[in-house]
């Protein structure tokens, strides 16, 4: 009964959409949203990282092999972390149901903002700073940054999907 109701609850919701159609020629169209907006829409979790080139900075996960595959080096308690940007600035990390530490808070607050031209994202949060380039944000959002270590220049890309 259950996977019935869904099945129809989703095609419902699939032919409603169908049937609504923009026609680009209508000069009332609303303005597309923007980067704020779609930022602070949805909260975010990061479903992919990659860093190149290949990287074995973290032997206890990676078993001091090379790496271009950042998520599988994550821990789980990381990867089910959720991020919300607010309007007002404020940057909310959630910890998820499984917490690295367990006495570190459920929720960690910091401050979020575009550059001025709007290519890099920008947070504060637990005493930590980070410069992002904003490589997309649409459906999903992409970060990357770049570190030295060692005389290498590596670059990390984020991919994070509404949750």
């Amino acid at each position: 009964m259950k996977t019935s109701f869904s099945s129809a609850l989703l095609l419902g919701a699939l032919l409603t959409l169908g049937a609504c159609s923009k026609d680009k020629s209508h000069s009332d169209d609303p303005k597309p949203a923007t980067k704020t907006e779609l930022l602070t829409a949805k909260d975010w979790m990061i479903v992919s990282a990659s860093v190149t080139p290949a990287y074995s900075a973290i032997p206890v996960y990676a078993g001091g092999i090379p790496t271009t595959d950042w998520f599988n080096v994550l821990k789980p308690c990381e990867k089910d972390n959720v991020g919300r940007f607010e309007d007002s600035g404020v940057y909310i990390q959630d910890e998820g149901p499984i917490k690295c530490a367990p006495l570190t808070p459920q929720v960690n607050r910091g401050t979020w903002r575009f550059s001025t031209d709007e290519t890099q994202l920008i947070t504060d949060i637990s005493g930590t700073h980070n410069i992002y380039t904003l490589v997309e944000l649409a459906k999903q959002l992409k970060l990357s940054y770049g570190f030295n270590s060692g005389g290498t220049t590596y670059t990390v890309v984020y991919v994070l999907a509404p949750f």
